[in-house]
Parts: structure tokens; sequence; C-alpha cells
């Protein structure tokens, strides 16, 4: 990857709770916004806009995971409205946000493995849709989530492993 997307996403990092618009975002790493978007696009698989989403959909599940009232939650990983995070984010966690507080307490969470190119697949589902997508088992430089912090995350849910043979 190259030094432009990486300059690009440590500055979406940094200001996680912040808008960042593509023009600004250009501006800051010298470059066209045309030219950034393709690269960004090209090197992490999303738009600058959707990383901005997605990093903000993880950091109000930290703030969640931890704790935090829903409100207070939402609010420190820079949604500007409760109801702009609630258009979509049951759909996105597949379950309602005090439930994700809650870490599924009371929900059935049915969830299988499969091998991929990357290593070891985790799907996790509740009746609203898919709560956990992780790699586990993974020897590369991707990210190893163990599966007992899997367990932790949704430890108050009732578990539903999927018995059918792989392959």
């Amino acid at each position: 990857m190259e030094t432009l997307t990486y300059r690009a996403r440590a500055y979406l990092d940094a200001r996680r709770s912040e808008r960042v618009t593509l023009k600004e975002l250009a501006r800051a790493v010298g470059a066209s916004p045309f030219h950034l978007q393709r690269r960004f696009k090209q090197a992490f698989g999303l738009s600058p806009g959707a990383y901005q989403r997605e990093a903000r959909l993880e950091e109000a599940k930290r703030h969640l995971a931890t704790g935090h009232r829903v409100t207070d939650a939402l609010f420190a990983a820079g949604y500007g409205s409760l109801s702009r995070f609630y258009e979509k984010a049951a759909a996105r966690l597949g379950m309602a946000a005090r439930d994700y507080r809650a870490r599924g307490r009371g929900l059935r969470i049915a969830y299988t493995t499969f091998d991929s190119p990357l290593g070891e697949v985790l799907v996790a589902a509740t009746e609203r849709g898919i709560c956990s997508v992780k790699l586990i088992g993974v020897t590369s430089d991707v990210k190893i989530v163990p599966l007992s912090t899997i367990e932790r995350s949704i430890g108050k849910a009732k578990r539903v492993v999927d018995k059918r043979p792989k392959g």
C-alpha cells in the first residue's frame, strides 16, 4: 500500500468522532479528491466516507460493550444525532443497541465457522441480522481474534452452534 492511503487512513483515524469531507481529506494529504477516492478504495475496499462510517460504528460498539449508556456511546463515537445511528443500527449490529450493550442478554445467537483463504471465519447472527464476522486462528498479518474474545462479547446470549458438515 502506498503512503498516500496510509496517511489518509491515519488522518481519518485521528478524527474518528468528526465528519471529514473528501475535499478536506484530499487537501490534508496533498491529493485531488478523485485520485484519493480511487486509491483509497483500491487499498481498503471502501471509500473514505464508508471507512468513516465503519470506524464510527466500531467506536460506538466499543463504547456499548464497555457499558456506556446508548446515548453517551453514540455521541462519543461521533454520531450527530440518535436518529442517524438508529436508521440502520439494528441491521448493522444484528440487534438493538441496548441489546448490544447488554452483550446479547436473552437473545439467541447462532454461529458457524468455515475455512477461507485468509483463515477460519466465524459468522454469528440473531434473527435481526449478522452480529459478528471475525477471522479466528489466522496466522498471517491479519488481526487474530481469539474465539474466547468472541465468546466474551456475546457472553449473555444463548449460543447455538451450526453443526452442519463443512464443505
